[in-house]
């Protein structure tokens, strides 16, 4: 979601949430199918990407509470 955003504000002709919003869709939804088909062809997995989106992100989730138990 993050990478999106930031990717839609850097790509969009200006800060307008008229054309931020239509912006971020397009650009979510072209790396969620680029993510998937490379994900089925190149690796061979049959499983979704959110399965693997998702346990990436609970795994830096965990990184984030640890690290700053660490401070």
């Amino acid at each position: 979601g993050l990478l999106v955003a930031g990717l839609a504000h850097g790509l969009a002709p200006s800060a307008r949430q008229a054309e931020l919003l239509p912006a971020a869709g397009l650009i979510g939804e072209l790396i969620l199918v680029a993510g998937q088909t490379l994900f089925e062809r190149l690796m061979g997995q049959t499983a979704t990407l959110s399965v693997v989106v998702e346990f990436a992100g609970g795994l830096f989730f965990l990184f984030l509470l640890l690290k700053g138990r660490l401070r």
